[in-house]
């Protein structure tokens, strides 16, 4: 089982969007799954209903900056890779 980490900028209003509103619900998910289950997802275009995709990745990168590399990895590629039956490039 994996938990697709997604949709989360929509869940906001351009007023309220940023990386403190996220950090609680991303460290939840973390806490729940771990970096083992987690998957990233752009959300594109959806997410620019309320911010940009440049700064969702932002927003995510700084969240994450306490991850270790490994965990990193996993979320943001090795993950997907998996889940989604891909070849390593």
């Amino acid at each position: 089982m994996f938990c697709k980490l997604s949709g989360l900028v929509t869940c906001a209003t351009r007023e309220t969007v940023g990386t403190d509103l996220f950090r609680p619900w991303i460290a939840h998910v973390v806490e729940c799954f771990g970096a083992e289950r987690l998957v990233w997802g752009g959300d594109w275009p959806v997410c620019h209903l309320t911010s940009t995709l440049p700064d969702w990745i932002r927003m995510f990168h700084e969240v994450s900056g306490t991850w270790s590399e490994s965990e990193k990895k996993q979320v943001f590629s090795s993950n997907a890779i998996s889940f989604y039956g891909l070849s390593h490039p």
